[in-house]
Parts: structure tokens; sequence; C-alpha cells
């Protein structure tokens, strides 16, 4: 059970990071030089890279 009750929780907390990263999107182009520390974020330049 508590194996069961640590994915769960796990995959639960993997959902508030999809949702930063969804979040982050209409940040990530505007931030100018600093960029490149959100490239594990970056979808736009992920596509393109």
């Amino acid at each position: 059970m508590r194996e069961l009750l640590s994915e769960w929780a796990a995959h639960d907390t993997m959902h508030l990071v999809q949702a930063e990263r969804a979040l982050m999107q209409a940040f990530i182009p505007g931030s100018g030089p600093w960029r490149p520390y959100f490239a594990d974020h970056d979808v736009e330049a992920a596509r393109a890279g």
C-alpha cells in the first residue's frame, strides 16, 4: 500500500510540473539572454532544435 500511495503522489506531482511548464511557455521567449536557463522547459526551442 505504501508503494502505491507513493506512486500516486509522484504521479500527481508530475501533473504540477506539466502545468508549470505549460504556464512558462508564454514567458520564456521574452526572457532574452536568460532564455538558456529555461532550456529544459522551452518547448519552442526544442521543436526548432
